[in-house]
């Protein structure tokens, strides 16, 4: 189980890393990784459900995973028809069916309601990223020039270093937030 002391953006960012870090440089592919992991989080949580008196955890557990990787393959091979990105990012598409956000409704004692606030933290997390690192980093949003013409981006919000600086100061802040809340409830 995971740390009850974390936040829940806290701990929605760590299950969410991979695809959080590795799609959201650009808000389309962000959007696609978070559809993948929106159907196959709800897809594996509802196959757990059905599958937990009838299959041993050894053989679940694959199951999920290849039932993950799939759809997360369909994700990726529809987006490239689908959206205006480069064919060199598409790929961190993939990584969503393996990030442990889509599986964390299939753990014991997680509550539908929980998991879909930690999916609901997800999609505003990869939304915001992809908003803001996408015109730092490339000056455009879904394939439209946000910034004027002579504006130079800054090219590290497109690259995993940009997403770590940026996950770290929403980690600060929300840790902040929490501090200042807690201090407020101890007066």
């Amino acid at each position: 189980m995971m740390d009850r002391t974390m936040n829940p953006t806290e701990r929605t960012v760590l299950l969410g890393l991979l695809p959080l870090l590795a799609a959201s440089g650009q808000l389309s592919v962000g959007l696609a990784a978070l559809v993948s992991c929106a159907i196959i989080g709800l897809l594996t949580r509802v196959l757990h459900r059905a599958t937990v008196t009838r299959i041993s955890d050894a053989m679940r557990w694959p199951l999920l995973f290849a039932v993950g990787l799939a759809i997360a393959f369909v994700v990726f091979s529809l987006a490239g028809f689908l959206l205006p990105v480069s064919e060199r990012i598409l790929p961190y598409v993939l990584i969503s069916g393996v990030s442990p956000i889509c599986y964390y409704g299939c753990a014991q004692q997680v509550t539908a309601r929980e998991y879909g606030g930690i999916l609901g933290r997800f999609a505003a997390l990869m939304i915001a990223f992809g908003v803001i690192r996408e015109p730092l980093g490339r000056g455009s949003l879904i394939g439209f020039e946000v910034l004027g013409g002579g504006d130079v981006p800054m090219s590290l919000m497109s690259t995993a270093p940009g997403a770590f600086v940026l996950t770290g100061a929403v980690l600060v802040v929300f840790r902040a937030l929490q501090m200042k809340a807690k201090a407020e409830d101890e007066r």
